[in-house]
């Protein structure tokens, strides 16, 4: 977390200001409620890494809270000279799906279409929880829970994620 450049130079000191505060407190709210398990979750890994809670939840939102805090100003996603720009890789044009199905198969893939920064950051996850039944594998990007790329679950449910701004 200390080396990724858009949660230190733009993301977390924003938290210093009432109107980042403001939209940080409430995607907090939100995903306390609707994800318990997952802000368990979060505070472990915090814990467990010896890092401040905000860094570790600020970067899970990382895209939707440098939305928002674009959106401050002049009602635009677009970053402004209040809020610059987090990085590249926070531009819309990341990543593609592609679903393919015929009546016996469907295949689907992901293409990771990420800056720099992400090199020798991100890794394969295989995760074993429980029984055989509890097993995912997932792509990740380190500091993250194991849902911001693509996975499949042992039960053959995949998914693929991508950004889509306001």
């Amino acid at each position: 977390l200390e080396q990724w450049p858009s949660l230190q130079r733009v993301l977390l000191p924003a938290l210093r200001r009432p109107e980042g505060r403001a939209i940080y407190e409430a995607f907090l709210r939100v995903h306390t409620d609707a994800f318990p398990d997952y802000m368990e979750e979060l505070l472990g890994m915090a814990r467990g890494a010896r890092v401040p809670f905000e860094s570790v939840f600020t970067a899970q939102i990382e895209q939707e809270f440098a939305a928002q805090l674009g959106r401050l100003e002049g009602g635009s996603s677009a970053p402004s000279a209040a809020w610059p720009a987090p990085a590249p890789a926070l531009a819309p044009d990341h990543c593609s799906d592609y679903m393919l199905c015929s009546s016996s198969l469907c295949a689907g893939a992901h293409n990771e279409d990420n800056d720099a920064q992400s090199i020798n950051r991100t890794f394969m996850a295989d995760v074993q929880l429980g029984g055989p039944s509890g097993r995912f594998r997932a792509f990740v990007y380190m500091g993250e829970l194991p849902s911001g790329a693509f996975g499949v679950n042992a039960r053959g449910v995949g998914f693929s994620l991508n950004w889509v701004g306001p």
